[in-house]
């Protein structure tokens, strides 16, 4: 595991999309293994998600922040995105849409330090509140 000071916090931009892209699929495949469909969770793929990606990065919701953490290597090893909450009706309301941490990361405290920078950025973009969702026997979510 790479120190501290060699793990960074920046936005997502376009070219990303493909570390993303794997960090979800690799997430999904180590972290819902009990949750999900095993089936399901061999037959996902990168490139669906890749694809998605590659839209929303270029076009970025407004009111929103897509995070990444990026090793020492420069490989992106987790991710969040966060924006206005699409459940909640009140102004200034904000929602965790997605957080995602290669397996080897998890436990370390990147995920804190993830949501840490997230609620700086949803607080200068005005937001007072924040929404998150979770599936029901997720450890995972322990750390809010």
């Amino acid at each position: 595991m790479e120190s501290e000071a060699l793990m960074s916090i920046r936005d997502a931009k376009p070219g990303d999309e493909a570390g993303i892209a794997g960090v979800q699929v690799s997430s999904w495949q180590t972290t819902y293994k009990d949750i999900v469909d095993p089936a399901y969770l061999q037959a996902m793929e990168t490139g669906p998600r890749q694809d998605m990606w590659e839209r929303a990065l270029a076009a970025p919701d407004a009111g929103s922040c897509t995070l990444v953490l990026e090793n020492g290597e420069g490989k992106i090893v987790g991710f969040l995105k966060a924006g206005k909450s699409r459940d909640m009706a009140e102004e200034g309301s904000a929602e965790l849409y997605v957080l995602y941490l290669l397996k080897a990361y998890q436990g370390a405290g990147w995920g804190t330090e993830l949501f840490r920078t997230m609620r700086g950025r949803l607080q200068d973009l005005g937001y007072l509140t924040l929404h998150v969702w979770v599936f029901g026997r997720q450890s995972g979510a322990l750390f809010l």
